[in-house]
């Protein structure tokens, strides 16, 4: 069962509401969590912490992508191995 204020968000993508003003610069949101996304490009808060190299990051999403870096770089490290004398030790 969808709860009440769940469809109360969803009929504001149809309707166009948009109850939750920026006090930065009065720009309107339809989710409060959308607002408190926004709120941070103003007052420069870094709430995700990089496990790896302790960078700090404002949106969630831009701190996944970043950790994905450290992955790619573990799978870099890769040592060539010569063939040929594994051919010769057979």
């Amino acid at each position: 069962m969808i709860q009440f204020s769940h469809l109360q968000v969803h009929q504001r993508i149809h309707t166009g509401e948009k109850p939750y003003k920026c006090k930065f610069c009065d720009k309107r949101m339809s989710q409060k969590s959308d607002l408190n996304r926004h709120r941070r490009t103003h007052t420069g808060e870094k709430s995700y912490k990089c496990q790896f190299c302790d960078k700090m990051m404002a949106q969630k999403c831009d701190m996944l992508k970043h950790q994905k870096t450290h992955a790619v770089g573990q799978f870099m490290n890769v040592t060539a191995v010569n063939t040929d004398a594994l051919m010769l030790s057979q």
